[in-house]
């Protein structure tokens, strides 16, 4: 959702909110199909299926306000209407850099980097099924089936994603939340699970899809005005639904082509089947980063129960503290945080956790 809000950081960090691309409700529904649509050859990733859904909203979660937050924020969104290249011939430059070498990057920033944001993650998930890394994999499938959802929210690539250029504020939310969380159940028993393909050109994909969606946009506004937004939008938006799904299967079966189709069962460190014991955890990804690195780690039940606080904090090489970035009462599984390196020059950096007497150190690299 283009709603500002601000990122709550609390026991597990991360609290779950209500609105996003589709609502908290429908990016669960999204997610949780996305392995429905795995071919055979994928099989064993169907035990992805309750940490696609869990963290669905994961990306909403993160986001700052949309006048501070130059990162997340851009990401969920693309106003098409307002590129002259997309007005005058439906043309959209291919690469981020190529869009703002052309519009100015806070042009970028402004108008939304959706298309762009989903093709790297892509990127970044060839390259964690190729380091075999399934846990970090999943989780940052679980972003790319919010950023593709959002692909599939008409009112997400228009520039009056709101109502504001006809009068009718609040269309957003009545939409994609008031709407969807009414008719939740319709949806998912009219859904169709499309088998998930090889996408030989990602680009021209992720691309055609956000071209194709916007024609979605006059139906909405028009059904809102009438008040008949379930009756006269509920068909094309079930199908938005199952098309979400399939995407991002599709995109997330063409990462793992494209890293060689990695035995799961071999997985690094037996990430497949990494459960919470007596010892924390961390790691970071991507590394080297630029600007944004996700931190990860696990506290295990014995720790948590002692109602301790976990410091997760990033520190120069000469000791001094760059960022806190939690330091709150222990909650027992996984937990992720994000550290925007934007304000800090390029060089080496350490995340270090603490939860009661356990100490937990790991080297980033931020290069600009």
């Amino acid at each position: 959702m283009k709603t500002p809000n601000k990122i709550l950081i609390a026991c597990s960090f991360i609290l779950p909110l209500l609105f996003g691309g589709w609502g908290g409700v429908g990016h669960k529904i999204i997610n949780r199909n996305i392995t429905k649509c795995f071919p055979s050859s994928m099989g064993y990733f169907s035990n992805w299926t309750g940490t696609l859904e869990a963290h669905a909203s994961d990306a909403d979660s993160r986001k700052g306000s949309r006048a501070t937050d130059t990162i997340e924020y851009p990401r969920h969104f693309i106003d098409i209407e307002n590129y002259s290249g997309w007005v005058a011939n439906g043309w959209l430059p291919r690469s981020i850099d190529s869009a703002r070498a052309i519009y100015g990057a806070p042009l970028v920033i402004s108008e939304g980097t959706l298309p762009w944001a989903t093709l790297k993650v892509v990127d970044s998930l060839t390259t964690l099924f190729k380091a075999k890394n399934y846990t970090q994999a999943t989780l940052l499938a679980a972003d790319l089936g919010h950023y593709v959802g959002d692909g599939h929210q008409p009112l997400h690539i228009t520039a009056n994603y709101d109502g504001a250029q006809t009068n009718q504020s609040g269309v957003h939310g009545r939409y994609e939340t008031t709407m969807v969380g009414a008719d939740s159940a319709l949806i998912k028993q009219n859904m169709v699970v499309i088998p998930a393909s090889y996408i030989s050109d990602r680009v021209s994909f992720v691309f055609n899809y956000i071209n194709d969606n916007h024609k979605y946009v006059d139906s909405v506004l028009i059904a809102d005005k009438a008040g008949t937004l379930w009756a006269s939008t509920g068909t094309f938006t079930t199908h938005l639904f199952e098309q979400a799904s399939y995407k991002t299967a599709s995109l997330i079966y063409t990462a793992w082509v494209d890293a060689g189709s990695p035995d799961i069962t071999t997985a690094v460190d037996g990430e497949q089947n990494k459960i919470v014991d007596k010892k924390m955890t961390l790691s970071t990804f991507p590394n080297p980063f630029n600007p944004d690195v996700t931190i990860e780690f696990s506290v295990p039940e014995n720790i948590a129960a002692s109602n301790v606080n976990t410091n997760v904090s990033v520190y120069s090489p000469l000791g001094e503290l760059v960022s806190t970035l939690a330091d709150a009462p222990a909650v027992a599984g996984v937990n992720r945080l994000h550290f925007n390196g934007s304000h800090v020059s390029s060089g080496i950096y350490y995340v270090v956790l603490k939860s009661g007497a356990q100490s937990l150190t790991k080297k980033i690299v931020l290069m600009k």
